[in-house]
Order: structure tokens, then C-alpha cells, then sequence
């Protein structure tokens, strides 16, 4: 039997869908650990997922999904190649703008949807435009390199 992420907090054990309603929706066979998987920072393996996904895994748990390219969308319907102006607007108060580590001019802005949620959405911008985003939960998804 295969392992296969379910949620964002939970383990590899479990159903044969997994969703994050922040990207939008339900992904079918997200996949098993990859071989060789310690339980510390890893990346699932992705079956059927859309392209540009990929499932950040930690502690066994999935930490973070990640939208490096493609259409898929948040619930709210905010996705790559939107306007940092777009983003503030179907967020609000709830997004922060704080500077990019590594793009000149670029931003990052987090989405906390609830006060007091570990849950955040994260928006990598250019200084106009989106051009990755991940959701997750702190500390994971506030991380700016990936597993290394």
C-alpha cells in the first residue's frame, strides 16, 4: 500500500486524495514519500498532480505546497503573473509586504488568513508580478531556500 500526503500538518498515511484549499482544490494521487525518505525535509513524489506543483514534506507530515509555475490558483483565485496590486486587493489586511531575499526590488507577501493561525500563503513577486507562490504552515512556509 502506498503512503500518500493528505493535508498540510498531516501524515503520509491516509486517503487516496489530498487537498490544500489555498492552491485550490483536489489533487488525486498526490503521491508517496520519495525512496529513501528520512522523515526530515523532503519533497514527495508527485503522480497526477498539476505541473509546477511540488509537496514539501517534513517530519513526515507535509509542510508546505509550492506553485512554481503553471495555472493553478488559490481558492480566492490569485495564482502566478498577478499584480502585487491584485494580491493586496483579494487579501486585504491580511497580507504583509516585507522585501525579497533575493530578487532586487521583489517582495514577498504573506497572507495570514486568521489572527493567531499557524497557516500562511506566501506570494514571491518580481516588485510587480507574481512569479511563484507556496501555503503552508510557520515555520515551513515562511522558509525562503528550499530542502538543501
Amino acid at each position: 500500500m502506498h503512503q500518500r500526503p493528505r493535508v498540510v500538518g498531516r501524515g503520509l498515511r491516509g486517503e487516496d486524495r489530498t487537498v490544500d484549499r489555498h492552491v485550490g482544490g483536489w489533487i488525486d494521487h498526490c503521491g508517496a514519500a520519495p525512496s529513501g525518505y528520512d522523515g526530515g525535509c523532503g519533497y514527495a513524489r508527485l503522480t497526477k498532480a498539476p505541473a509546477g506543483l511540488a509537496v514539501m514534506l517534513e517530519g513526515g507530515k507535509i509542510a508546505r505546497f509550492e506553485v512554481r509555475n503553471g495555472g493553478i490558483k488559490t481558492a480566492e483565485g490569485a495564482g502566478i503573473g498577478d499584480s502585487e496590486a491584485r494580491i493586496k486587493s483579494l487579501y486585504g489586511a491580511t497580507v504583509a509586504s516585507t522585501p525579497h531575499k533575493y530578487v532586487q526590488g521583489g517582495h514577498y507577501l504573506t497572507v495570514t488568513p486568521t489572527a493567531g493561525s499557524s497557516n500562511r500563503i506566501v506570494f514571491e513577486t518580481d516588485g510587480s508580478k507574481v512569479t511563484e507562490y507556496r501555503s503552508g504552515k510557520t515555520p515551513e512556509v515562511e522558509q525562503v531556500e528550499r530542502c538543501g
